[in-house]
């Protein structure tokens, strides 16, 4: 019974905290992100194992597809490649004395990929505001899918490997890539075809649910990527002409809020920080080295001075950070966590930056 205690506790102050935090016109998820930090070095929160299963695959699952479903792709902006770059090679710098080894470099390209993404829920049609929206989801899209194809990766090829003889078996990581492809495809284009003849109308957000969820489970027992098949049946959804679609998707963005502030927490709670010197050291030069990336990336897009500097500012977190957070600690190798707790930090000093901006934002001073 504790573990229920705790996690009402949590998700009450959570609650006041990010009511305090609207009424201030702070992020909210700054204070759930302390909040999470604080409670899970105070408390030891045991849940079993199949809980912790389950909240994973929930909000995993509801990330991927509520992104995915919205991600333009030919908005694409291929020049945040170069940030890629810039951030994986200074984390590789700062942080391969943890393990040299193939599985090391693995973990610095799924840190970068957490650490490129971003939460911003506002649609702006024009300036930096738009920059912003546009960014925000196809970077939390890359965040969320790469890293869990990341770790699917690393499971699969998890050998002993030297650059002069770079032979790695990628048959069983091509196979699960495929089939996440096809169990998502089936079932999106089984489920386009129901809503579209409106035989799922009066159902629809239920099944909505129960295909995403299924073509999870169902990849994973075919031995397939869950996220893949997941983020396939978004991007069909999100791409086809159906009834419903929009409210739809509005159901999975009001769903999606009402799990933030359990998944802000519970993230926070799951990495047990520990805020020692190595640790700090290394979430301030990372965050640095993505600081340059950012202004460098920036610095090639058609904006004024002071949109460049919102933009180079702005790097909110919330909920899809905190869910693959979540996802990655519960579903990924033990090796994996001192990797996570140091995004964590990085994804905490991003919000810090971000409040000014965000202030400004919800007082109407920008856009």
């Amino acid at each position: 019974m504790q573990f229920l205690f705790v996690l009402a506790l949590s998700l009450f102050l959570g609650l006041l905290l990010a009511r305090w935090a609207d009424h201030i016109h702070w992020p909210p998820a700054l204070f759930l992100w302390i909040l999470g930090a604080l409670l899970g070095s105070w408390a030891d929160l045991t849940l079993p194992s199949s809980v912790w299963f389950l909240l994973a695959i929930l909000t995993v699952s509801l990330a991927v597809f509520d992104v995915c479903s919205r991600l333009d792709v030919s908005r694409w902006r291929g020049s945040f490649v170069w940030a890629l770059l810039l951030v994986g090679f200074f984390a590789w710098a700062v942080l391969a004395h943890f393990t040299f080894s193939f599985k090391a470099l693995g973990f610095v390209l799924l840190l970068v990929c957490l650490l490129l993404g971003s939460d911003f829920s506002r649609n702006v049609p024009k300036g930096v505001g738009r920059f912003l929206s546009e960014e925000a989801l196809s970077l939390s899209a890359l965040s969320l899918v790469g890293s869990f194809v990341l770790l699917g990766f690393l499971e699969r090829t998890m050998v002993p490997v030297w650059l002069a003889g770079f032979v790695v078996p990628l048959h069983p990581f091509i196979h699960d890539m495929m089939v996440g492809l096809g169990v998502g495809l089936l079932v999106g284009i089984i489920f386009l075809k129901w809503l579209r003849e409106g035989l799922a109308l009066p159902f629809s957000p239920i099944l909505l649910w129960v295909c995403v969820l299924g073509s999870f489970i169902l990849a994973e027992i075919l031995s397939g990527s869950g996220v893949l098949a997941v983020a396939t049946l978004g991007i069909l959804f999100g791409h086809g002409f159906v009834k419903g679609r929009t409210e739809l998707q509005e159901f999975t963005r009001s769903f999606s809020g009402a799990l933030e502030v359990l998944v802000l927490v519970l993230s926070g709670m799951v990495l047990k920080i520990s805020f020692s010197g190595r640790f700090l050291g290394a979430c301030l030069i990372l965050f640095a080295a993505l600081l340059l990336a950012r202004f460098l990336t920036v610095h090639r897009m058609n904006l004024s001075p002071r949109e460049r500097e919102v933009a180079v500012a702005f790097m909110p977190k919330g909920f899809y950070s905190g869910a693959a957070l979540l996802g990655l600690a519960v579903l990924g190798p033990g090796a994996l966590l001192p990797w996570l707790q140091v995004a964590w930090g990085v994804m905490l000093l991003c919000l810090i930056l971000s409040t000014g901006v965000w202030q400004d934002l919800t007082q109407g001073k920008l856009f």
